[in-house]
């Protein structure tokens, strides 16, 4: 049917002299069969497939390591980080050092403009490896929660937020403390955030009241848990 519908002359076409390329045989289908199975070994288990004479399949993750290492999709979903924490006790006669006195922080104290009581900390952490090179990346931002008290239900804290990286870019953000006995109520500053990067990070935190006074009893940084932003 098909020569007779081609003719004689389209089935010279399909001839070898007519159709070769000269291009070496290589068949992909071999390969795939063969190395998905190893691929998928060394992603789940994050150990080599294959003997110690051969590469491993898997591409490594930013940590240098095979397998999930959660530093986000396909190495795993992001998890969320401390970066660092911060933490004081409710007055400073309830807790005891070791050498008898009681000298432990009873938290931050922190006031209106009026009352000039507005502290700057800085955290100096490290971060570890993530593909940093991909924008919104998992793990790019790190995030503030803080557990304090206020004088008067609701007081309004602000913060300013900045790192010394490459980025380097100021962000505020207000959030309402409405507990004022004990214990510390925790909020997270949602605006605001930290630019990151693998390695050494320095962290600004900047407080202040609108109105009253709160005390900050923690501090914590964290980073993001969501694949994305």
């Amino acid at each position: 049917m098909v020569a007779e519908k081609m003719g004689r002359e389209g089935l010279a076409a399909l001839f070898d002299a007519q159709t070769r390329s000269h291009a070496p045989m290589d068949a992909e289908t071999f390969k795939l069969l063969a190395g998905r199975p190893k691929w998928l070994y060394e992603m789940a288990t994050g150990e080599s497939g294959g003997d110690t004479a051969h590469e491993p399949s898997a591409q490594r993750a930013p940590s240098g390591r095979l397998g999930h290492d959660h530093s986000g999709p396909p190495y795993g979903s992001a998890l969320q980080h401390p970066l660092f924490s911060y933490g004081a006790s409710q007055t400073g006669s309830n807790f005891t050092v070791d050498d008898g006195t009681n000298n432990y922080e009873p938290g931050i104290a922190v006031s209106s403009v009026g009352l000039g009581i507005q502290p700057t900390l800085v955290a100096e952490c490290f971060v570890r490896p993530f593909p940093a090179g991909v924008n919104d990346t998992p793990y790019s931002r790190g995030y503030l929660y803080i557990g304090a008290l206020a004088t008067v239900n609701p007081t309004t804290i602000n913060v300013d937020m900045w790192s010394v990286n490459r980025y380097e870019q100021r962000r505020s953000d207000s959030v309402a403390v409405t507990t004022t006995a004990w214990p510390p109520e925790i909020v997270k500053f949602s605006t605001a955030y930290w630019d990151i990067e693998p390695g050494i990070n320095k962290l600004y935190m900047r407080f202040s009241c609108t109105s009253n006074a709160i005390a900050v009893y923690g501090v914590s940084g964290n980073q993001i848990v969501k694949r994305s932003h």
